[in-house]
Formats: structure tokens, C-alpha cells, sequence
């Protein structure tokens, strides 16, 4: 065989190659599913924490009992970053989850993020003080949910359940079950949401699944 031409057949043979390469690429490109170049970050820490899309806005007219005993509209926080966390002093899981919430609240304290931890015992605001004044909880309110009203129209299944409420009072996630809320995972999904509101104002915020008790209602 003529040896010029064997090195001629060769490299048209890579060309070929060479676009059917590019050709592959090119089609595969077009037709893959695009992913989101802007979603939350979730870290192993808050592997349960579900995106809801679109958010929803918090319903109307419902309201919690504050520490004073006064009540509040939950869409009332226009303007915060607010994780509402379902709980009870009977659920362990709950109980074990509290310390990793004061921690979290305490890290992103006068941040626009609020941590709003709603009770759901009968025994109401005795129940509450007692845990609360012997663990010094001191970066979570003494929130109280009595008839469970609002829990009821978040669809709550059982506790914990947490709810993240973006800066426009839309409701963007919510995690069934313990989190590590103390975690970096925990603290880059908050952060995440507190810069999503902040980004035209370029200002810097500081910087596995658990067991769920189910409640029966």
C-alpha cells in the first residue's frame, strides 16, 4: 500500500471521528434537562428540606399567640427570612432538635432572619417556660399555637415540622422531620434565602433526616 495514501485515509478517518464526536455533544446539549443555575443549596444536613414550587403566600388571617399574649398574624413579618418550626414538649425529636435551633437563631440574630418556634402542647405556655428556663433557650420565642389552628392550615402531619417563608411572605420550603439546623447546610439554605432578597442591594449576610412524630391529625 502506498504509504501517502495511508496516511491521508488515517486522518480522514479522524476527522470523521472528531465530528461525530462534536456531533454527539452538540445534540446532547440541546435535548438534556437544564439545571438551575439559581435554586437552594441543600446539603446533607437538610436533605429533607422539600422546595415548593411556586411558593405560596401565607394564608390569610392566620395568627399565633405571642410571649405577651398578644396574638400575631403569621404573614405579618413582611421583610424577614422566617423558619417556623412546629413542635411539642412530648415529641423527643423536637426536643432534640431544639438546641441546634437556638444556635441557628442566635447565629443569624439582627440579620432579617426570624426563627419562630410554635408550640403545639395543651398545656400551653406552662409547658413551654418550664423547658425553656431550664435549657436558657434564649434566642427562641415562646410561641404558642393552642388549637393547633394554624399547623391545621399548613397542612402539618406531624412533628417537628418546619416552614421557610421567604422575604415577601411566600411560603418556598418546608422539611418533615429533625434537621441539623446548626449545621453549615442549615446556615448556607437561610443564607441563600436572606441574599435572594438583599441582591440588589449587594449586602453581605454573615456567614441527615431525622425522626418524625406523627400526630394524627
Amino acid at each position: 500500500m502506498n504509504r501517502g495514501f495511508f496516511h491521508i485515509t488515517i486522518r480522514k478517518a479522524v476527522r470523521k471521528l472528531s465530528l461525530f464526536v462534536v456531533g454527539i455533544f452538540v445534540t446532547f446539549a440541546q435535548y438534556a434537562t437544564p439545571v438551575a443555575a439559581d435554586s437552594p443549596p441543600i446539603g446533607a444536613g437538610v436533605v429533607n428540606f422539600e422546595p415548593i414550587i411556586p411558593p405560596v403566600a401565607v394564608p390569610a388571617g392566620l395568627a399565633y399567640r405571642t410571649e405577651t399574649g398578644g396574638d400575631r398574624l403569621l404573614n405579618s413579618h413582611g421583610g424577614e427570612v422566617v423558619l417556623v418550626n412546629f413542635w411539642a414538649t412530648w415529641c423527643a425529636p423536637c426536643l432534640a432538635e431544639m438546641p441546634d435551633l437556638n444556635t441557628l437563631a442566635g447565629y443569624f440574630a439582627d440579620t432579617g432572619f426570624y426563627l419562630l418556634t410554635l408550640n403545639q402542647d395543651r398545656a400551653g405556655r406552662r409547658a413551654v417556660d418550664r423547658l425553656f428556663d431550664e435549657k436558657a433557650y434564649d434566642h427562641l420565642p415562646r410561641a404558642l399555637d393552642p388549637k393547633s389552628s394554624v399547623g391545621r392550615a399548613l397542612g402539618v402531619r406531624g412533628l417537628p415540622t418546619s416552614f421557610l417563608i421567604d422575604r415577601n411572605g411566600r411560603i418556598v420550603g418546608r422539611v418533615e422531620g429533625t434537621a441539623e439546623w446548626a449545621g453549615e447546610d442549615a446556615k448556607n439554605l437561610i443564607r441563600y434565602y436572606l441574599q435572594a432578597g438583599e441582591r440588589k442591594r449587594k449586602q453581605v449576610i454573615p456567614g441527615g433526616a431525622g425522626p418524625i412524630v406523627r400526630t394524627g391529625r
